[in-house]
């Protein structure tokens, strides 16, 4: 019975590893333009490790941004991250823990969504205990606190093959060249 438990330590601590030794990312110089996103985790049903990660490049959901990713059991009340400016954000979060004897679970989000440079959005993650659950909404200066709800494009996942940086996701033509890379992926 403990061979499950031991087998999915070893796979969390290898993808640990491997995002870790990442090849470094030849990103555009910083333009001064941000975004600011304020993560905060609402709920965590599954009592598992999480983590939230911001992409560099929109297209595939390339690189991690070093800003971004952060595992959500170290995360405070708000863990607020600035990001460079453009025209899409992608972000994904994640969950993985042991189901008693019967083995894992697990949930996984990845959403792209528009993004205005300057503004600030929330960025609320968490899971139910079936499934992991991802809300974003612009926030406005003044009173309104909860903010008006993003629309989120919800990505299909693929795993990378050599590069651990990604593609992450499968490449969408509208998000080409919504960037931080130097040389963005799916413009031609």
């Amino acid at each position: 019975m403990t061979v499950r438990p031991l087998a999915f330590a070893s796979i969390v601590f290898g993808s640990l590893i491997t995002l870790g030794c990442a090849t470094p990312l030849e990103l555009k110089p910083d333009d001064g333009s941000s975004v600011t996103l304020d993560f905060v985790q609402t709920e965590n049903a599954l009592n598992a490790y999480g983590f939230v990660s911001v992409y560099v490049d929109d297209y595939d959901c390339y690189g991690f941004s070093k800003a971004g990713g952060t595992p959500v059991a170290k995360m405070p009340d708000t863990k607020t991250v600035s990001v460079t400016g453009r025209k899409f954000m992608t972000i994904s979060s994640s969950y993985h823990g042991l189901s008693g004897f019967n083995g894992t679970s697990s949930c996984y989000t990845i959403y792209t969504f528009p993004v205005d440079a300057g503004a600030r959005y929330r960025v609320a993650v968490g899971n139910d205990g079936a499934v992991c659950r991802t809300r974003v909404s612009r926030l406005s200066s003044g009173s309104d606190a909860s903010g008006t709800p993003v629309q989120l494009v919800s990505r299909s996942r693929v795993t990378p093959v050599v590069d651990s940086q990604g593609p992450w996701c499968t490449g969408v033509t509208e998000f080409a060249g919504s960037s931080s890379l130097a040389v963005p992926h799916g413009k031609q």
